[in-house]
């Protein structure tokens, strides 16, 4: 009985140990960026760290949903929506190096509704000098291109019209942006 309770108290010390390193950890920075070769604007999506389907990967979401609830100034808040997009994003595409195409679509897909949140919560935000603007229009040119090399690599049709209609999302963001203010 003993064992069991150091166990638990053991395992809430490590997630509340995640939690507190995350909150402090800026959310333009990720550890262990990786540049594609092939991808032509400069912009690099952030290590995704767990994968979905990995043992880990629930703490993660609970970190993530912590993480947000705690965070109230609205433009923090949009560079963590941009920071989940991009590692979904990220996500996504070591999913489909794995062959896991299913789970590397439905990834990509909660990637774009992040990055759709990011939209809206800017709009909430006062971003005088346009840097994080200038950077969701960045973030939406880059999940275009990747989201179009997964959907290449994909086998299934109803997988590759998922990941069309996917598009939509940076594509609106890149077309609002776009717009004079």
């Amino acid at each position: 009985m003993v064992k069991k309770i150091a166990a638990f108290l053991l395992v809430i010390l490590a997630a509340f140990a995640i939690l507190v390193v995350s909150l402090f950890r800026s959310p333009g920075r990720a550890f262990g960026q990786q540049k594609a070769d092939a991808i032509s604007i400069d912009y690099e999506l952030p290590y995704p760290g767990v994968l979905p389907g990995q043992f880990t990967y629930g703490l993660k979401m609970a970190r993530d949903k912590i993480w947000l609830g705690l965070t109230t100034d609205p433009l923090q808040k949009t560079k963590l929506y941009l920071l989940f997009a991009d590692k979904r994003l990220a996500a996504a595409q070591q999913l489909m190096i794995k062959n896991k195409y299913s789970l590397a679509v439905e990834t990509a897909s909660k990637a774009e509704k992040y990055l759709e949140k990011a939209d809206i919560q800017l709009g909430k935000a006062n971003d005088k000098d346009f840097t994080v603007k200038n950077r969701l229009k960045k973030a939406a040119i880059k999940h275009l291109e990747a989201l179009g090399t997964i959907e290449k690599g994909l086998q299934s049709e109803d997988d590759k019209k998922t990941v069309v209609e996917l598009e939509n999302y940076p594509q609106q963001i890149l077309s609002k942006l776009s717009l004079p203010n």
